[in-house]
């Protein structure tokens, strides 16, 4: 387990695309709870769900310690707030016509939420740290988007039921479950391009010192010898992944060790991404 996180590596390993859009995912999994909550202040009638939305937001302030960027450079600053903007100003405009009886105090904090672009809180990485260790499967793109298509539907049918803001839990549902079918299928694609380098390596045959020497084999050269051997190439997004699912401890560098290497080509079943 390599915990991507630390020294800002979160940054590095994942791309801005799929960084925004699971940062995004998480914020809206927030978000669809914090209203069913607020929906619910004053009565006592949904006990068990006001219990339910508890849950869900905690699980979104999981997913977005995962996906917080450490430090956003100023083109990712710039798509990232872009695309908050145009969901906020949707949403304005459909509290405007009444489909969403949204309060107009949501909409009077964007230049403040805008200058806030760094997130380096001292405690992030410690809490990245327990998420890894505890719920390892949140770090492998199918882990996500399984767990995605869960809450999307957790927080669609809760907003359902209690009659709070049903539209606006469809389209959450949609989101999220949108974002999890295309994690899962990455996620799968990628599984099965490492397999079929781990079998090319097996057919060739050779002892494990012969490819990956005792100090380790840095994710490039594994990126290098994914294309020698097979003809497979990966981009640097793609070896932060492999890199992560092959690691067996925490340590924030770009070095897949020996017994790491050897492990993952002798065992039989496919490592997930």
């Amino acid at each position: 387990m390599r915990v991507l996180a630390i020294s800002g590596l979160g940054t590095k390993k994942f791309s801005a695309s799929w960084k925004i859009i699971f940062f995004a995912s998480a914020v809206t999994v927030m978000g669809g709870s914090a209203l069913g909550l607020y929906s619910m202040i004053g009565t006592l009638a949904s006990p068990f769900d006001i219990i339910i939305f508890s849950y869900l937001l905690l699980f979104g302030a999981v997913m977005m310690i995962l996906d917080m960027p450490v430090r956003l450079d100023p083109t990712l600053r710039s798509t990232f707030f872009n695309l908050f903007f145009e969901v906020e100003a949707c949403l304005h405009r459909l509290s405007r016509i009444r489909i969403l009886p949204l309060h107009p105090h949501l909409f009077s904090h964007s230049e403040m939420l805008n200058n806030s672009h760094q997130y380096s809180h001292p405690r992030l990485s410690e809490y990245r740290v327990i998420i890894y260790k505890a719920c390892l499967f949140l770090t492998r793109f199918i882990g996500r988007g399984v767990f995605y298509l869960f809450l999307g539907c957790m927080v669609c049918g809760n907003l359902w039921d209690n009659n709070s803001l049903p539209f606006l839990g469809f389209i959450i549902f949609g989101f999220l479950s949108a974002v999890g079918v295309c994690a899962i299928y990455y996620g799968v694609r990628l599984t099965k391009k490492l397999d079929t380098v781990r079998k090319a390596l097996l057919n060739r045959g050779g002892p494990t010192p012969s490819i990956c020497p005792p100090q380790g084999m840095p994710i490039a050269k594994f990126g290098e010898l994914a294309l020698k051997i097979q003809g497979i190439a990966f981009t640097n997004e793609e070896l932060g992944y492999i890199a992560n699912a092959l690691s067996q401890s925490i340590h924030a560098d770009d070095v897949i060790t020996q017994a790491e290497f050897e492990f993952w080509l002798k065992n039989p079943t496919p490592v997930l991404i």
